[in-house]
């Protein structure tokens, strides 16, 4: 299984998860410096052979994986929260709300628009076309069509609680839901929710669930369970969940020692692999949650992708295997034979005495 990390002084690695501890790291780029952490990490095509990579500097590059070398270099003025490839250029989105879509082999800037909002995710659908937004404290998930530039949808918090006071809003992740066809959104919140919004029914979440005791950070979707969701906190837990049954905890996974920042499942194999702060990438087998492997990294990890390639095997050669049993029966055979003794107790030996009793 081959993975590609980002840690959070600007490293970008390449790595090979086998079982039995065989895992190992290919390749890496990139310079360590302070405040110079990946932000955004997504692969650039379909034959994955490029990434495209945002630093906290406002960077952005589009590198090779063989050669690491830079195809492709932009500046922006703050952070990315989201970058998403198109067939006619790089869709971005600052953390100030700038959304651009730039050609990549033909420069020049094709779309631009602000939506004057704080912006912590960016969540594109090809299908729709559209745009789902997470912001800060206190702001509500949005919906823009990039054709019209223009906002679509906007969420509507939940009823007071009990003593009549607004329920806090902090989206730390969202996904489209992808049996939705962009109908339907996941979010998480450092408020322990999980909530699901329909765009096309009401503006308020038609499931919102409180979810264990520590900030949620990040929610995937299965690919091969499309009810399956997996969430993780800011204590290292990390748990598969059932939206059929509201959210109920179908299982965890064990190992993991620090808050987990991305997590991310294999396209095509059962297979979930995470990484954070503990600087561990955890691979596991998301039906019987087993390890699969793991992989020191010396850094802290911000980003995750995963391969859609299987990892091969190594043959094994059948003429020294044959040699190697030959060997071994000639060698059990030269051995002698041990007879099996038992012990037998003479006809003349007293037999065993028996304690006396205790006089009451």
């Amino acid at each position: 299984m081959k993975l590609v990390t980002g840690t959070d002084n600007g490293l970008v690695k390449t790595h090979q998860i086998l079982p039995e501890n065989k895992s190992s790291t290919i390749d890496m780029w990139g310079s360590q410096v302070r405040n110079h952490g990946v932000d955004v990490l997504e692969w650039y095509n379909q034959q994955q052979e490029e990434v495209v990579v945002a630093y906290e500097t406002g960077q952005l590059v589009i590198s090779d994986l063989q050669s690491g070398n830079a195809l492709y270099e932009d500046q922006f003025d703050t952070r990315l929260a989201g970058a998403h490839l198109l067939d006619n250029g790089i869709l971005t989105c600052t953390r100030t709300g700038q959304i651009a879509l730039k050609g990549v082999l033909v420069d020049g800037t094709k779309l631009s628009f602000d939506t004057e909002r704080t912006v912590t995710k960016m969540r594109y659908h090809e299908d729709t076309e559209t745009i789902l937004l997470a912001g800060g404290e206190n702001e509500l998930a949005q919906v823009f069509d990039i054709n019209t530039q223009q906002q679509v949808w906007k969420a509507r918090n939940v009823p007071n609680d009990f003593l009549d006071m607004q329920v806090p809003i902090l989206d730390k992740d969202v996904i489209w839901l992808k049996e939705s066809s962009g109908r339907a959104f996941l979010s998480v919140t450092a408020h322990k929710h999980i909530r699901i919004y329909d765009i096309r029914a009401k503006r308020q979440p038609k499931i919102s669930v409180d979810f264990g005791e520590n900030p949620l950070h990040v929610a995937r979707e299965d690919p091969l369970a499309w009810h399956s969701i997996a969430v993780s906190d800011s204590s290292a837990n990390l748990k598969l969940t059932d939206m059929r049954k509201n959210f109920k905890v179908t299982g965890g996974f064990k190992g993991i020692s620090g808050a987990i920042r991305d997590v991310q499942f294999h396209p095509t194999l059962p297979y979930i692999v995470a990484t954070g702060l503990d600087r561990f990438v955890h691979a596991y087998h998301s039906g019987t949650r087993r390890y699969f492997g793991r992989l020191y990294i010396k850094q802290r990890q911000n980003k995750l992708l995963v391969a859609k390639d299987v990892w091969e095997q190594p043959e094994e050669d059948s003429d020294s295997l044959e040699s190697w049993d030959s060997d071994l029966s000639e060698e059990w055979d030269s051995l002698p034979v041990v007879k099996e003794r038992k012990r037998e107790r003479e006809e003349d030996d007293e037999p065993p005495r028996k304690k006396p009793k205790k006089q009451e």
